[in-house]
């Protein structure tokens, strides 16, 4: 009898399942790290950015108190005074290059990465990067020109306070040209028929011209 009840016990301890294994954990997720923009200096963010963005097209004038990226492409005029405006590697701004009264850009900063045809004021400092390509005089503070960028123009340094008075100098001179060609003669008939009209008044009124004539 006490055979039999050891031997049972025995037998019930070995067939005892083994605990089940914990599943092991999941490996670590990499973490990309975050890339930021090229237009952003410095680690700075800036607090309130405009864009126009890649593949956009613009014709026309671009003014307000935010700073600007243009990724596309412009025909006109920026002009924000008192902020940066950079120029991304597929942005392009064509402006009048004629005349140097109405510049493309007119900002605090500015920063080349792709083209710009037309002259650039900055009353800050001018970037030109690597990528960069620049045809147009420019107006600045200070200008940084890296290795592989293009710039074909002059440059003309002024202090900041002389910047200000440059740029309303550019703004006078842009109204006084403007006021100069409303007052001009439109077409060159206009003179011709001023002096057929004089001709006929000499004809009908020849005492009246004679006597001018022998005041004279």
């Amino acid at each position: 009898m006490w055979k039999s009840i050891q031997s049972s016990g025995y037998s019930r301890s070995q067939t005892r399942s083994a605990p089940t294994p914990e599943p092991p954990a999941p490996p670590p997720v990499p973490v990309k790290p975050v890339i930021e923009p090229a237009h952003i200096a410095n680690g700075a963010i800036p607090a309130a950015q405009s864009v126009l963005g890649k593949g956009l097209k613009f014709k026309g004038t671009i003014t307000g108190t935010d700073t600007l990226y243009v990724d596309g492409i412009l025909d006109g005029t920026i002009s924000i005074p008192t902020q940066r405006v950079t120029i991304g590697q597929n942005g392009h701004v064509q402006g009048n290059m004629t005349t140097s009264m109405n510049p493309c850009i007119t900002a605090s900063e500015i920063v080349v990465m792709g083209k710009v045809t037309g002259n650039i004021v900055a009353s800050d400092r001018v970037e030109i990067r690597a990528e960069g390509l620049v045809m147009g005089d420019v107006v600045t503070h200070r200008i940084s020109i890296a290795d592989g960028a293009f710039f074909r123009g002059e440059v003309d340094f002024r202090k900041p306070e002389a910047m200000r008075e440059a740029v309303g100098a550019r703004a006078a001179e842009g109204q006084e040209a403007s006021r100069t060609l409303k007052e001009a003669p439109a077409k060159p008939e206009d003179a011709i028929a001023e002096g057929l009209v004089l001709a006929q008044q000499a004809e009908e009124e020849p005492d009246t011209f004679a006597s001018e004539e022998g005041g004279v």
